[in-house]
């Protein structure tokens, strides 16, 4: 159960950061944090690590 959260995490932090992106503001913790329904999300190193790859997708990180 614990895993299929965290894929469903990964997976609106990945939208998150596309709508961001598409708005052409830079999806930093703050602008991706205020789209997510759970507060305080990028204390979890697991939400930091799929914000990366997610900018990493979008080639906004090495």
């Amino acid at each position: 159960m614990l895993t299929l959260e965290i894929a469903i995490q990964k997976i609106q932090v990945k939208q998150a950061v596309r709508q961001v992106h598409t708005e052409g503001i830079y999806p930093s913790e703050v602008a991706i944090s205020r789209l997510l329904a759970k507060a305080g999300c990028f204390r979890d190193k697991k939400f930091r690590a799929a914000l990366r790859a997610a900018r990493r997708e979008i080639c906004l990180e090495p």
